[in-house]
């Protein structure tokens, strides 16, 4: 409530004292992505930029930021801006099912994969314990779904082979 009035009410915000309604901030966070944004550009306060990205009212960002979902969100998103574009990709591949995400991987994310994941997967191969597949992973999803809570692993996965050690005669 306070976000609405300093921005429709006072004009300022009550912690710093910077004038609301001035000027036109870019459109951050979840509202930025590729699907959102060209449905904010066509509202009649948004605007696009010369550089094509959208703008809005400062006294709307500050609205929208006493939404604690999307000031969190803004927060994070912000807070690497060398991540912003891989972070969006992100949620919108997972939210929204689009494929959008990037293969740019850092150099921790690809140390880690290598360093860790890797050798661990190698290791349990080598064990002849079989990984499952993300299309095994789905239908397991969709059996729990099916089954309820408490599926047995001959429900999940039908077939006996995944996740169990090949034993030796």
């Amino acid at each position: 409530m306070r976000n609405v009035i300093e921005s429709y009410g006072i004009g300022q915000s009550v912690y710093t004292g910077a004038p609301l309604g001035e000027k036109n901030v870019p459109l951050s966070g979840i509202w930025a992505n590729p699907v959102l944004s060209p449905v904010i550009a066509a509202l009649p306060f948004a605007q696009r930029g010369p550089d094509g990205q959208v703008y809005i009212p400062d006294t709307f960002d500050n609205v929208l930021a006493s939404i604690p979902l999307y000031s969190r969100y803004r927060n994070w998103m912000l807070a690497d801006p060398n991540r912003v574009e891989k972070r969006t990709a992100t949620w919108v591949s997972a939210l929204l099912g689009l494929g959008v995400a990037r293969e740019d991987a850092t150099a921790a994310e690809l140390a880690f994969y290598y360093d860790e994941l890797l050798p661990t997967i190698s290791r349990l191969k080598s064990m002849n314990y079989v990984i499952p597949t993300a299309e095994q992973l789905h239908e397991a999803g969709t059996a729990l779904i099916d089954y309820g809570s408490q599926p047995t692993a001959d429900q999940l996965f039908p077939t006996g082979e995944v996740g169990q050690l090949q034993t030796t005669t």
